[in-house]
């Protein structure tokens, strides 16, 4: 896939794929918190609540690639918070990332639920290496989630085992079907 999205200004936008434009849509604050979280262990507030009355982006026209996939999706919002960090998974960093509603309930830890989630189904279940350059958690549903290649949408729920399956649940489809490349509908 490769993907414009043109969006109102004041738009960020999340999606399936890398981000081949970063420099026309972010400022260098943006770009150098991205920058950190993708090379750090620690959770990075890409977008703080500080952030949130800022003008933070340069363009509004995003630009994705992504190879090997069977679908795409994004996630658009004009004022979500953005948190992001990486996991070593084999000789590689995989970018971990939520982004959400400022006042959602539950969101700020699904930051660290979706990075377990990447290093468990890379070590354990299924054992494989996570195998996409991210994983993006979008608060976007109203109930439940929905699972794309790289990008999962979810709701946001009181309820913290649900929060944590839900996220799992999201993050592992990333093998089944989109790694295996099995059609759903058929």
């Amino acid at each position: 896939y490769k993907v414009s999205i043109e969006v109102p200004e004041g738009f960020y936008v999340w999606g399936t794929g890398s981000l081949t434009n970063d420099k026309e849509v972010f400022t260098n604050s943006i770009l150098e918190r991205l920058e950190e979280a993708r090379t750090t262990d620690e959770t990075v507030e890409i977008i703080s609540k500080d952030d949130l009355n800022k003008d933070m982006l340069t363009g509004n026209i995003w630009k994705f690639e992504a190879n090997e996939v069977p679908d795409f999706a994004f996630g658009t919002a004009p004022n979500y918070l953005w948190d992001g960090t990486s996991v070593m998974i084999g000789d590689r960093r995989v970018f971990v990332d939520a982004a959400y509603h400022p006042e959602s309930m539950f969101y700020p830890q699904v930051i660290d639920i979706a990075k377990n989630t990447v290093k468990y189904t890379s070590e354990v279940f299924p054992g494989i290496h996570y195998p996409y350059s991210h994983a993006t958690t979008f608060n976007g549903m109203l109930s439940g989630g929905m699972e794309f290649p790289m990008i999962a949408n979810n709701s946001d729920d009181r309820d913290t085992i649900f929060m944590i399956h839900m996220t799992f649940h999201e993050i592992c489809h990333n093998y089944l079907p989109f790694m295996m490349g099995i059609n759903e509908k058929r």
